[in-house]
């Protein structure tokens, strides 16, 4: 494991490290040299590192001391505060937990981290014949890999694994699928690279050198760290979840990586993800698909919220609890998906390629993610984040008359409870209009050249609202 260093230091520093590591998935034993590589040292001389638990030191060359207090490293380099730059090797063992292989991810303290600027990591990689690795950095030799910026979204996995290797628009695509396993790797390859094309044109460049599909989890689980996915089987052998998983986790790459989302104190990155697989789908044929799930989000959110409401989607801080799909990737991706029926597509799909452009590497908050849109929109990310509940929205007072040779429909669109501020499509029959609305009651009138049959309030579900009996009059 690599060490990591805390904020226990007095101020900031610049590691760089450089790993080498042996490794048997099977068993998780673990044995790793790290050369550390200090940009000044701290005040008083002492850098302090934290390990996993299960780690232990061996011995720290190139230090004047070295004291462990549990699994904490103090190592005193005996420099005066200021001074240039120092260097130490830490040489350490233990054993990893082992789930049908071995995964390393940043939050086991295995990646490199201080309070100051952040440094690069070469990671070289030693294991047992018969076992395959992947890691979440850039390659750089046989079973060596180069990180930096260094984040918590580093990852390494290994097991036993069937690699196919692909290159696709010159990039190159790997899946690791566990020996046996019927599902296809060319089909998976190609999935990939459709919506990494995708998105390339709709955000902007791929950030990465690679891209790596492994086998792994269980139930429907999927994660994404830089250029590498992790898909438990339930998810690599159905066609339906291929079609929402792949695109949705593809898409973190851009957001939540690229545009940094680990350190953020919300979950922006899961509503821009879930919207952008939503959007994948739209323009690849999907859309009955994607108008189904919509309608079972706001079916769901009726049952179980109602109109109490939930966390706002600002106040949303971690993934524990239920609420997390409902709120942040659920109720998130209808709050995008609104914005862009809001703007246009055009204007829309410009400010996200603003943002991108502008926050890659960095960590942006709900604040600056409004900024990308303009200052006319605080009222829309005003409302729809600071507020946990839904809509409420229903039809009164529906009339039809005889106007001439036309037909006259009126009506009021109500809202229960505090009032959005809304534009909401209309439908008279093959007739499609939108009212606008920030009041309790709001009246409408529109002229049809034949008798009218039906009303429907939102008959497409584009507003993330309550699901009411009464959006819908027959005339």
């Amino acid at each position: 494991m690599i060490p990591l260093a805390l904020q226990l230091n007095p101020e900031p520093f610049t590691l760089s490290h450089q790993v080498d590591m042996t490794l048997n998935p099977g068993t998780g034993k673990l044995q790793a040299s790290d050369v550390l590589s200090v940009s000044r040292v701290p005040a008083g001389g002492v850098a302090r590192f934290r390990f996993m638990p299960v780690l232990h030191v061996d011995r720290v060359d190139g230090a004047k001391s070295w004291q462990m207090h549990g699994n904490r490293l103090d190592v005193l380099f005996g420099a005066e505060h200021g001074a240039l730059p120092a260097r130490c090797t830490v040489r350490y063992h233990g054993q990893v937990p082992v789930h049908g292989g071995v995964t390393l991810l940043g939050e086991d303290w295995w990646v490199p981290s201080n309070v100051g600027a952040q440094g690069p990591c070469r990671l070289t990689l030693h294991m047992p014949s018969g076992y395959q690795g992947a890691a979440s950095g850039d390659p750089a030799g046989a079973s060596t890999w180069t990180f930096g910026p260094l984040h918590p979204g580093m990852a390494l996995v290994a097991g036993r694994y069937r690699v196919y290797h692909f290159r696709r628009q010159g990039l190159p695509i790997s899946v690791f699928l566990w020996p046996g396993d019927p599902a296809s790797p060319d089909d998976l390859a190609d999935r990939v690279d459709a919506a990494i094309q995708y998105f390339s044109r709709t955000w902007g460049a791929y950030p990465y050198r690679k891209i790596d599909v492994l086998e792994q989890g269980q139930n429907t689980q999927a994660d994404t760290e830089p250029s590498l996915i992790r898909m438990a089987p339930t998810v690599l052998h159905s066609r339906a979840l291929l079609d929402d998983y792949v695109p949705h986790e593809v898409s973190h790459n851009w957001w939540g990586n690229a545009v940094v989302g680990w350190s953020s104190d919300t979950l922006w990155f899961e509503p821009f993800a879930e919207f952008s697989s939503d959007l994948y789908r739209l323009d690849h044929h999907q859309e009955a698909e994607v108008r189904a799930e919509r309608h079972a989000t706001l079916a769901q959110w009726t049952r179980t919220y109602g109109s109490k409401g939930s966390t706002a989607i600002a106040r949303l801080v971690s993934y524990d609890g239920a609420e997390v799909e409902d709120v942040a990737y659920n109720k998130g991706c209808f709050v995008l998906s609104q914005l862009r029926d809001l703007m246009g597509d055009h204007d829309f799909r410009d400010g996200l390629r603003r943002f991108y452009a502008t926050w890659q590497g960095r960590t942006p908050t709900w604040t600056d993610i409004e900024q990308s849109f303009g200052p006319h929109l605080h009222w829309y990310f005003t409302q729809w984040l600071q507020r946990g509940d839904a809509a409420d929205l229903g039809l009164r007072d529906v009339h039809v008359a005889k106007a001439g040779l036309a037909w006259q429909v009126s009506g009021r669109v109500v809202q229960e409870g505090l009032p959005y501020r809304l534009r909401v499509p209309i439908a008279v029959d093959g007739l499609r209009f939108q009212v606008d609305t920030w009041v309790s009651s709001q009246a409408f009138h529109v002229t049809v050249p034949q008798r009218p049959s039906r009303v429907a309030l939102d008959p497409d579900e584009q507003v993330f609202r309550l699901i009411r009996s009464d959006t819908s009059v027959k005339l």
